[in-house]
């Protein structure tokens, strides 16, 4: 069997429908950039190495070293496709090991490092706070 792109595989069904797959993208993020990235589309806990979003009716879930979930898909195939998106969305986020990097990688964030970080309102919902939150993931 050849070798799956993003070394995808199918772990198991999810509970809302579907499976999930997991794979691993060839560098890992730095949650800095990637927080700020994902700052009004998902949730982020840069201290805790994971970030998690909705896209295209799959909850996806990347983690620091590279490792991503796919979940609520049909198949790996679907996963695949749907990572090469998360990769075009995320890409200023990887960490480069050469000196090709983005200016973000490089160490130009002087609106990055002014970052708030999630902190709980309530059961349903997350709002910005300038004071760190306890944990985002319970």
């Amino acid at each position: 069997m050849p070798e799956e792109k993003y070394s995808a595989r199918s772990v198991r069904p999810c509970k809302g429908g579907g499976i999930l797959v997991e794979g691993t993208f060839d560098n890992p993020f730095s949650m800095k950039i990637l927080c700020r990235i994902l700052l009004d589309v998902g949730k982020c806990a840069e201290k805790l190495g994971v970030a998690r979003f909705f896209h295209k009716g799959c909850d996806i879930t990347l983690y620091r070293n590279g490792r991503v979930d796919v979940h609520r898909v049909q198949s790996t195939e679907e996963a695949i496709q749907i990572l090469d998106e998360v990769k075009v969305i995320v890409h200023e986020a990887f960490v480069q090991s050469d000196q090709n990097t983005s200016s973000l990688a490089r160490g130009e964030l002087s609106e990055l490092d002014k970052v708030m970080t999630w902190a709980p309102t309530s059961t349903t919902g997350f709002r910005h706070s300038s004071t760190p939150s306890r944990r985002l993931f319970r």
